[in-house]
């Protein structure tokens, strides 16, 4: 699948500083990019109210992709009390 990254996902892992959550967040975006099909990835669940939008559970935090075509998005990568907040 071919994976796009947005400036705001960008912009979020700048403000990362614990390895660990680094660590988690790149094993899941390589297996992301080597997936054949979306929906056999664990931790994956439909964000309620939109169409082709997702998140996927990463320690405290969820990554928000969107998905079309099978071209996914990474979006934002934000603290899970926030995703639907920043995510639209």
């Amino acid at each position: 699948m071919e994976v796009l990254y947005l400036n705001s996902f960008k912009k979020d892992i700048k403000k990362l500083r614990n390895k660990k959550l680094k660590t988690a967040l790149k094993a899941a975006l390589i297996d992301l990019e080597n997936s054949e099909d979306l929906f056999n990835f664990k931790n994956l669940k439909k964000i309620k109210g939109h169409t082709n939008y997702y998140r996927i559970k990463i320690d405290g935090f969820r990554l928000g992709i969107y998905c079309l075509n099978g071209t996914i998005q990474v979006c934002r990568f934000v603290k899970r009390n926030d995703i639907y907040k920043v995510f639209r």
